[in-house]
């Protein structure tokens, strides 16, 4: 059985009547805020809960029902403030000043996971962990899983991109790579299809065909390439044709 919050049915919408959620325990862990939620009793997984680009490590539980479902079913969710971070492998001479404000991946992978491993028994090797994220944190989700082979049992992305190589007038791209003809390696190292080999767990792909905001086309793309790479994982995609960029589609995904 596979331990995700992803293949469970059409979710429900949040109601007024809904019991209000427990107060987060808020942890600084390796320079970083990072919220943990934790179910009643022994937690079935950790769930790494990735917010995107601006947003805010609450915003997965105010705006949508994702902690409270993944409570629900046992999850413990850990939620790290990444601010303006695109979950770039690293910051740059070229980058602008945010970047170096807030988390790179190497930072959650050096230091930040480390930390809540040896700390806080958080997301430890060997458990069950599930990495989910939205956005430019969709993005983080999937690398992340690249990145930590065998620590995440499956990954979710919601409206994310996987090649930045094909994005070259994206401008939070270019705020942190630097011109992508000045600097085409690093463009090529942020590509999750260079690591797909790694990526040998289950796949949960949202992306509405809707989406001005970060280009569809590339997740029919990486889900395309993720089946051929391993066919036996339970890889799925969801494609709503009319739906766009925002929690106005997210919350329709965090039950499947």
């Amino acid at each position: 059985m596979l331990p995700l919050i992803l293949w469970l049915g059409a979710a429900a919408p949040a109601t007024a009547s809904a019991p209000a959620l427990p107060r987060p325990v808020t942890l600084k862990v390796a320079g970083v805020d990072v919220d943990v939620l934790a179910p009643e009793g022994k937690p079935v997984a950790d769930l790494l809960a990735l917010p995107g680009w601006d947003g805010k490590k609450t915003d997965w539980c105010a705006k949508s029902d994702l902690c409270k479902e993944a409570l629900k079913r046992g999850y413990r969710i850990v939620m790290p403030e990444m601010g303006k971070s695109i979950y770039s492998e690293q910051c740059y001479p070229e980058s602008k000043a945010y970047c170096a404000a807030w988390p790179t991946r190497k930072k959650l992978v050096d230091e930040v996971i480390p930390a809540l491993q040896k700390e806080h028994q958080l997301l430890v090797a060997g458990q069950s962990n599930v990495v989910f994220g939205r956005s430019t944190g969709g993005h983080g989700a999937v690398a992340l899983a690249e990145d930590l082979p065998g620590l995440f049992l499956a990954a979710g992305s919601l409206s994310g991109d996987f090649i930045p190589a094909e994005m070259t007038t994206d401008p939070l791209y270019n705020g942190v790579l630097g011109d992508s003809k000045r600097f085409p390696e690093r463009w090529k190292v942020e590509s999750l299809t260079e690591k797909l080999d790694r990526l040998n767990i289950p796949l949960y792909l949202g992306h509405g065909q809707a989406d001005k905001v970060s280009p569809y086309a590339q997740t029919e793309r990486f889900y395309e390439l993720a089946k051929q790479a391993h066919p036996d994982q339970h890889i799925v995609l969801s494609n709503p044709a009319k739906d766009g960029h925002g929690f106005a589609y997210w919350v329709k995904e965090v039950v499947p």
